[in-house]
């Protein structure tokens, strides 16, 4: 569900690196940044936190807690943040099984 969070102009400028069936990287696809539109990287890190949100989200309603760790501290930083999952004592809520469906027919318009 987090493939499909709203990015600035829909770049989707990051890359999900697999750790371990446990464990994501958000890393920064810098080839994705537009800094004609975005000189200061303003949007780009507003659409990591998106991704983050969203993949927290649908973490819940799967039944999974979501730790973030955010690493980036600067603006130039290439690992942005290591997402840990864990297995929370009940499933999430049905509310949020509207909000994965939704995000499955999510669509751009031009």
């Amino acid at each position: 569900y987090a493939a499909r969070a709203s990015s600035s102009h829909n770049a989707q400028p990051w890359r999900v690196e697999v750790a371990d069936p446990r464990t994501l990287h958000l890393v920064a696809e810098r080839s994705r940044c537009l800094p004609a539109v975005d000189p200061f990287d303003r949007k780009l890190f507003l659409s990591f936190g998106a991704f983050l949100e969203t993949l927290h989200q649908a973490a819940q309603v799967l039944g999974h807690q979501a730790e973030i760790t955010v690493q980036a501290d600067t603006r130039d930083a290439s690992q942005i943040a290591t997402v840990r999952l864990g297995a929370l004592s009940r499933w999430g809520s049905t509310g949020g099984v509207s909000q994965t469906e939704s995000w499955s027919s999510r669509r751009t318009t031009v």
